[in-house]
């Protein structure tokens, strides 16, 4: 991430990771039920009236701090689920490749992302995904 403003794509993404092995091993169908739960928790905290984006402007060590949620983790984390199941998303993993590519030894900030799932998928994710 560019900025801490940025720290759900890196948060999210570990999240949204950390599951893709055991999905690859047990290839029956059968749901973690942990992400089924942590969806349901997410869910629930994102109706809240006080719930945050999960881009959001910080500046200081506390608003940097505050990011480190719920929110960063999970809310990104489904944001990845849905950008994955987005209709002619098959590219997904290919757009995730292009940019830890393009960014290995530099900084990536969401509309990057967003912008390199567009042109590998050929469909307007850029537009879409960040309305959330």
């Amino acid at each position: 991430m560019k900025w801490w403003d940025d720290v759900w794509l890196n948060e999210g993404f570990a999240t949204w990771m950390s599951s893709k092995p055991i999905e690859a091993w047990n290839r029956n169908g059968i749901f973690n039920l942990d992400d089924v739960s942590q969806t349901d928790d997410t869910l629930n905290t994102d109706s809240l009236a006080n719930t945050r984006p999960i881009h959001q402007a910080a500046e200081t060590p506390a608003q940097i701090g505050e990011l480190f949620d719920g929110i960063a983790l999970r809310k990104g984390c489904s944001s990845f689920k849905n950008a994955g199941v987005l209709p002619g998303q098959g590219d997904f993993p290919c757009g995730c490749q292009r940019i830890h590519r393009a960014a290995s030894y530099a900084n990536a900030t969401a509309p990057t992302f967003w912008d390199t799932q567009t042109r590998t998928s050929k469909k307007p994710v850029d537009q879409i995904m960040p309305t959330l």
